[in-house]
């Protein structure tokens, strides 16, 4: 499970907006899908997708603020933006149809739970959930606990963990004392000592490694993996979590690894930037042409041809159509869609 942005040089597209991509620090011009994709060996295709819409752009919130606030600027900065925010909100709220769009406005979050719980719901036979650290929160957590499903994600280094839940000892094999209840992911790794790394190697791909047995607040016990892809153990590093706190207890974290391999945490985002491009030179498809070309067109880019897998309803059509009537679609030039 992850979300990507899909950018677009024009504004003609269906709620394109403006999305922040961490990777640079830019806004562009851009749909941002939420996908699941299901990846098992050589099978791999995308599942589902939900369409992640701005609070600000799903709620109109600038129009409404300009007609309940007309003499007040509206700043570009954001933390004069996030101000405004909570002085304005309250009253826009009391607009019953502002209040309206804030009830159906969707997070992250709360795109991913959907797309877990139709994956679910289409009997898509997995095991392990696997998301982006964006996504590593108690209500997604919850969910797949709910459904008794094993999850793995990347952990941001900022994230705090419960000092009094682990004990890291120094070179003499005594502990090193932690102050304060808490100690940051960032702080923690420059006191693992070189010796305590271990090689593990997946696919011709060996990695360092230090894995660990923590409390994570608001998440309860899991376990850390913390991995260099150096053996002098410099540069950057990136550090896995995992439910299965049982995983490289006894002897070192290959189990994370090899279910973080298997299940490609990238392949859905792969699998999305073949649906930017224009369905035809010189146009600009709608949204609803995306997500046909979604639906219709990637899974047989994922699944051999004369695949039969447990449970493939049709063997190229995603787990969300799969189970749906099929039938043939008229495009923009008057010729049938072929069908699954």
């Amino acid at each position: 499970m992850n979300d990507t942005l899909c950018e677009h040089v024009g504004s003609l597209f269906d709620y394109v907006d403006r999305h922040y991509n961490h990777g640079d620090a830019t806004y562009p011009l851009a749909h941002n899908p939420v996908t699941s994709h299901y990846v098992s060996g050589p099978v791999r295709f995308p599942v589902d997708l939900r369409l992640y819409r701005r609070y600000e752009e799903f709620t109109r919130w600038e129009a409404f603020v300009r007609a309940h606030f007309p003499a007040r600027p509206i700043p570009t900065q954001k933390k004069e933006r996030a101000r405004l925010h909570k002085e304005v909100d309250p009253v826009l709220r009391q607009d019953p149809d502002f209040e309206k769009l804030h009830q159906q406005f969707r997070t992250k979050i709360d795109l991913g739970i959907e797309l877990l719980e139709s994956a679910i719901e289409h009997k898509v036979p997995f095991s392990v959930l696997l998301f982006d650290s964006w996504y590593l929160a108690d209500e997604l957590v919850s969910m797949a606990r709910y459904h008794q499903k094993d999850w793995i994600s990347l952990l941001k280094k900022n994230r705090n963990l419960e000092t009094k839940s682990f004990v890291l000892k120094d070179a003499a094999g005594k502990p090193i004392p932690l102050e304060g209840p808490h100690i940051a992911v960032e702080d923690l790794v420059p006191l693992i000592l070189p010796t305590a790394y271990q090689a593990v190697t997946v696919r011709d791909n060996t990695y360092w490694t230090f894995t660990l047995a923590v409390r994570l607040p608001g998440l309860g016990k899991v376990r850390l993996v913390v991995s260099f892809k150096s053996v002098e153990l410099t540069g950057t590093y990136v550090v896995l979590v995992t439910n299965r706190v049982e995983w490289g207890a006894a002897t070192h974290p290959r189990p994370v690894f090899a279910t973080l391999a298997d299940r490609n945490l990238w392949s859905c985002t792969s699998s999305l930037r073949l649906i930017r491009e224009p369905d035809r030179p010189g146009t600009i498809p709608s949204l609803r042409y995306l997500y046909e070309g979604f639906c219709h067109g990637l899974p047989s880019l994922f699944l051999p041809v004369g695949a039969h897998r447990l449970g493939v309803a049709v063997s190229h059509t995603p787990w969300a159509m799969a189970k749906r009537p099929r039938c043939r679609m008229l495009n923009d030039t008057g010729a049938p869609t072929p069908t699954a």
